[in-house]
């Protein structure tokens, strides 16, 4: 089996992370801790 190039891998990762970026769950947790900011 041939190794995938670094550039597909990062490409993946990076589409990866723009999903979880995207999803609702991390903005909560944003607010919450800025709530817990002014708090």
């Amino acid at each position: 089996m041939t190794k995938p190039q670094i550039g597909e891998n990062a490409g993946k990762v990076w589409q990866a992370l723009e999903k979880i970026g995207s999803m609702p769950f991390i903005e909560l947790k944003d607010q919450t801790s800025l709530s817990e900011q002014e708090y």
